[in-house]
């Protein structure tokens, strides 16, 4: 009796850890501690052996529940760490995009001066260009004035030489002239003392006062010449004044204009250094701000290191994790399969597993339940005639409720696990004639046996 009350407590625990409600448990140790009692020896030893699986199926979930528990603290701890660096990295994306903005507006800036300072330079060449034109201009104008001041060189050169001829040949005339009217007087008061002896000298008296008379006039004339000869020379001085105040204006508005030239140039230049140095410190922010990029990203690349170590990280848990579910999922089928077996023993309802080829042949002795989805229900593998849709999912106990638990049922499903585990549903309901088809539609299939794809 003490070893039996053992392997039920056993039976129990690995009950409750098989998920079944506590009711449901104490109702099934009301009825089967009595019957274990009167059990033979070989149903005892089948429940030691049971037993025995159940332990050893408690002790692999509790390591994976503490294994999942684990697991579920790191990959907590590295959400916490993930949640605090997407803060971080969602706070340095957003400085980073306000500083990309702030760089595209100074290089927008930036190229905005560069354009001024080019129209600035364009202004300053123009500039310099008119200056030269006008500096061609006056060297122009200074050497034509130099060509016209040889000229007048020249000129007042002729028109001394030719006023020194006059002079020389007037000096001589007057003195021809003096000489001729001594000479023309002499004559004639010699001739008043000859008489009439000197009638002859005269006539000479007479000509030689016609002559000296001639002189007079080719004196005047020359006069007259050299009157001329003034008014040309006064001539050619105003004209000379002339030409140096025309020259002198002229060199005035070059000046001015070589002046105004200049400043424009100077004005230019001090443009082109203003426009410079806001360059400069338009670049030096903009070298500032890259190297604030710069920060921000070898601070991605830190965070993006730490991500890929977590993600590692993440990755060996999920691993951990899927491995767990996949062993408490083989674990929880396998308690599922050891109280079928209590049940067997206890009730005597148990489960029988039939090939497809003996399922054809007794198909008349069953209702069938296909417990697939509709949509498998109705592809490529068929179904069997004549069998009842009940799919496997949160109404299917209810579903089965509705069917008589006297009759003999044949479950099917694709492969033969999900019919394993509904006939196990039937057998905790108490229904008790209970066939399970081994290896689904696929064995059936394989068989060559026949099936209805029809609705």
């Amino acid at each position: 009796m003490k070893k039996i009350i053992e392997w039920f407590s056993l039976i129990i625990i690995a009950y409750i850890a098989s998920r079944f409600s506590i009711y449901a448990l104490i109702g099934l140790s009301i009825v089967v501690l009595p019957l274990a009692y009167h059990l033979g020896r070989k149903e005892k030893r089948a429940l030691l052996e049971i037993s025995g699986d159940i332990t050893k199926s408690s002790k692999e979930i509790e390591l994976d529940a503490v294994t999942l528990r684990s697991t579920s603290a790191q990959l907590t701890e590295s959400g916490n760490a993930l949640s605090k660096i997407s803060t971080v990295l969602e706070e340095e994306s957003i400085d980073v995009s306000d500083r990309s903005k702030s760089i595209s507006q100074k290089a927008d800036q930036s190229l905005t001066n560069a354009k001024q300072t080019l129209n600035a330079v364009e202004i300053g060449v123009a500039k310099a260009q008119s200056l030269q034109i006008s500096m061609e201009h006056s060297i122009k104008l200074v050497e034509s004035l130099q060509n016209q001041s040889q000229d007048n060189e020249k000129n007042l050169v002729s028109i001394y030489q030719t006023h020194a001829k006059i002079s020389d040949n007037t000096k001589l005339i007057h003195d021809l002239v003096l000489q001729t009217r001594i000479l023309s007087f002499n004559a004639s008061v010699e001739a008043s003392r000859a008489g009439e002896a000197g009638k002859g000298f005269s006539v000479v008296a007479n000509e030689v006062g016609q002559l000296a008379e001639l002189s007079s006039q080719s004196a005047k004339a020359i006069e007259e010449i050299i009157r001329s000869s003034e008014n040309q020379i006064r001539q050619f001085l105003d004209h000379a004044s002339q030409m140096r105040k025309t020259s002198e204006e002229e060199v005035q508005k070059i000046r001015k204009e070589m002046a105004d030239s200049l400043e424009e140039i100077l004005k230019g230049m001090q443009s082109i250094q203003s426009e410079a140095e806001r360059n400069f410190q338009s670049l030096q922010s903009v070298h500032k701000d890259i190297q604030s990029v710069d920060q921000s990203m070898q601070l991605f690349n830190s965070q993006v290191h730490e991500l890929r170590e977590i993600s590692e990280k993440n990755t060996t848990s999920t691993t951990e994790m899927e491995r767990c579910n996949s062993s408490l999922g083989k674990n929880s089928e396998n308690f599922s399969r050891l109280m079928s077996r209590v049940l067997a023993l206890a009730t005597g309802r148990k489960i029988i597993n039939i090939s497809p080829k003996l399922a054809h042949e007794k198909l008349k002795k069953f209702q069938i339940l296909d417990v697939r989805r509709p949509d498998e229900f109705h592809d490529e593998l068929g179904h069997i005639v004549g069998a009842k849709l009940i799919t496997l999912n949160d109404k299917f106990e209810a579903e089965l409720n509705r069917l008589d638990k006297e009759q003999s049922f044949l479950f099917v499903c694709r492969s033969g696990g999900r019919s394993e585990r509904a006939a196990r549903a039937a057998q905790r309901m108490g229904f008790k004639k209970i066939v399970n088809m081994e290896g689904g539609m696929l064995a059936w299939k394989k068989e060559g046996l026949p099936v209805d794809k029809a609705g």
